[in-house]
């Protein structure tokens, strides 16, 4: 099997991870692999095949992808598995900016998100281990990569989006709350309360 990185440079960064099939592969052995126990030898035969110099050992590895570095760790033991990507030191990242990252977890970050993690903004997709299949693992792997690049524009990590854009509308939202916690400015007339009728 072959996997390709296909990275798209106009507009949203999109990057694809492309398995091709060479013909000749064990067709038994290639569906057990699609519904088997997901392993940490799987999992490093994947990750190689994404990038043959990825360093590490089983349950924890450092690879590239389109010129970023992503992390696999994993815990047979816990049946959990995580892919990240650091994204920023936190104390780099604006309020707007985390807050769009929240937003996105909802509705354009799909399977993977944005966390934080020891004062580091990362790109994150975490998963049991045991259920976990190749084609998940790749997905999930395209979809941190695409979250760091299209961190301060779309926060994506696909073209696909749950839901809808807001708008803008949670931000009008929350504009139009302060305004209303607001003291009565001088255009405005206070209206005193008698604590007696109310």
């Amino acid at each position: 099997m072959f996997l390709g990185v296909c990275v798209l440079s106009a507009g949203p960064w999109h990057v694809g991870l492309r398995a091709e099939s060479s013909g000749g592969e064990d067709e038994e052995a290639t569906a057990s692999e699609a519904v088997g126990v997901m392993t940490n030898s799987r999992l490093e035969e994947l990750i190689r095949e994404i990038d043959v110099d990825a360093e590490g050992e089983p349950g924890l590895w450092e690879f590239r992808v389109a010129d970023l570095t992503v992390v696999c760790i994993t815990d047979e033991s816990a049946d959990r598995m995580r892919v990240m990507s650091p994204v920023a030191p936190l104390t780099e990242i604006t309020e707007e900016e985390l807050a769009e990252c929240m937003m996105a977890n909802y509705d354009r970050a799909l399977d993977a998100r944005y966390c934080v993690n020891d004062a580091v903004v990362w790109s994150a997709f975490i998963h049991p281990l045991g259920d976990l299949s190749d084609e998940l693992f790749l997905s999930g792997v395209l979809q941190v990569v695409n979250l760091r690049l299209n961190f301060g524009t779309t926060y994506a990590s696909s073209g696909l989006q749950f839901g809808g854009d807001d708008g803008g509308e949670a931000e009008e939202e929350a504009k139009e709350q302060e305004e209303e916690a607001k003291p009565a400015g001088e255009d405005e007339k206070a209206v005193p309360v008698d604590p007696e009728t109310t």
